[in-house]
């Protein structure tokens, strides 16, 4: 594999902060059926944000609007930053992604 150098940055849905906001009564049991999505997909996508790769628009609409109850005018009204953050993952020089920062890239 050729080699690298570097960091690679991902984005990261801040499922916690917006379920603290918006829907801080609710279970990661209760979003996913109201978003019409699995229990894993649901606690993947708020337990474990670092590990997604590629977002899934519909579920993210649907997590948004039917899991959080945000109106669309609410959604549209959301700054990026309110929903995603950057994440610096430290690549080892065949690539891989090795240990993340602790802290998120703040700019």
């Amino acid at each position: 594999m050729a080699k690298r150098e570097g960091n690679r940055t991902i984005l990261v849905l801040k499922a916690e902060e917006l379920i603290f906001y918006h829907a801080r009564r609710s279970s990661i049991k209760d979003i996913a059926e109201r978003a019409g999505a699995s229990y894993p997909t649901a606690h993947k996508y708020t337990r474990n944000p670092e590990t997604i790769q590629t977002y899934d628009s519909v579920y993210l609409a649907s997590f948004l609007t039917k899991g959080l109850g945000l109106t669309r005018e609410q959604v549209r009204e959301l700054k990026f930053g309110d929903v995603f953050d950057f994440l610096d993952i430290e690549e080892d020089e065949e690539g891989e992604a090795g240990s993340e920062d602790a802290e998120t890239a703040k700019d």
